[in-house]
């Protein structure tokens, strides 16, 4: 199943872009990021020229199938004295972010994100202009952040897709492993020998094999 690459949209950049900071993230991603999830992300505060701003951010992506996690860190630690955490659960995802950034002093002041449960963080100082990216209420998720940094965080912005593509995707992706387990031998030897080292987590996957259809699209989507 390939979806096309304007099914992944982007935001803008929230903040000021300067000649001293530079880009992180990925300028276009394509279908390989719809095999992860964020679960985990952190937000770092500190101080910049007698302001608390927004020093930068950190955040986890588990793949799906193999539960590898990959760590994306944005900051500068000199600068750090507080930061807030938000562990994203199974059947939950980012869906929009929270922005406050001060046109006096060109800082982002505060910074947070939520998800499709209404859990969430925000951290910072309510100083400047707020604004909420909801992109569409909470029918999205957020596939990957992006943004410049320099001494602060300048700037952020995120890639994010619809929730029932993205869901059907990994449905569609399910099945077809499904299929070659119960249907192809030599891809079934290799699954069960990588089955001991999967997470704990990732071996329902396996063990859902035989349940009828209905029960096992229920249990899969539950769980991205």
């Amino acid at each position: 199943m390939i979806i096309e690459k304007k099914a992944i949209k982007y935001t803008c950049n929230y903040g000021i872009i300067e000649l001293t900071t530079s880009f992180f993230g990925e300028k276009e991603l394509n279908n390989d990021i719809l095999n992860y999830k964020i679960i985990n992300i952190k937000i770092y505060s500190g101080m910049q020229d007698n302001h608390k701003v927004i020093i930068g951010i950190e955040y986890k992506l588990r793949n799906i199938y193999t539960g590898e996690t990959i760590v994306k860190t944005h900051k500068n630690d000199e600068n750090i004295i507080d930061f807030k955490e938000l562990k994203i659960n199974q059947g939950e995802y980012l869906s929009e972010f929270h922005i406050r950034f001060s046109n006096i002093n060109d800082y982002i002041t505060q910074l947070g994100f939520s998800t499709n449960k209404n859990n969430g963080i925000l951290i910072g100082e309510e100083e400047g202009e707020k604004k909420v990216v909801h992109m569409n209420d909470g029918n999205n998720i957020i596939l990957e952040i992006h943004g410049y940094i320099g001494n602060n965080l300048a700037s952020i912005g995120c890639a994010y897709i619809s929730s029932q593509i993205y869901l059907g995707y990994n449905l569609f992706k399910f099945f077809l492993l499904r299929h070659l387990l119960k249907n192809n031998e030599i891809f079934k030897k290799k699954w069960d020998e990588s089955y001991e080292n999967l997470p704990i987590e990732y071996k329902f996957i396996w063990r859902t094999i035989n349940l009828p259809d209905n029960i096992f699209s229920i249990i899969m989507s539950n769980c991205l």
